[in-house]
């Protein structure tokens, strides 16, 4: 991912965070990597979600939109229903 340059933040941090899971594991995500990895203060990244887990939150959502409401869990691609 290059450096992160005016736009919409909160969608550059969700791309980057899957980015770098996919990478290097959950274990490697938190928003100082984000941030340094996007060239913005890990503040600007706070200012967009509180903590890890409502980054990962945001990223599970995201693949969820992408999937027209089925929902796959980004960490272990286990499948469930829209309602469920």
């Amino acid at each position: 991912m290059t450096a992160y340059h005016h736009g919409n933040l909160r969608a550059a941090l969700i791309q980057c965070g899957l980015e770098l899971m996919e990478r290097d594991g959950i274990h490697a995500l938190t928003l100082r990597a984000i941030g340094e990895q996007l060239g913005v203060s890990r503040s600007a990244a706070y200012r967009h979600f509180k903590d890890k887990e409502a980054l990962l939150s945001a990223i599970y959502e995201a693949g969820a939109d992408g999937l027209h409401g089925a929902r796959v869990c980004p960490f272990c691609g286990r499948k469930s229903e829209p309602n469920s």
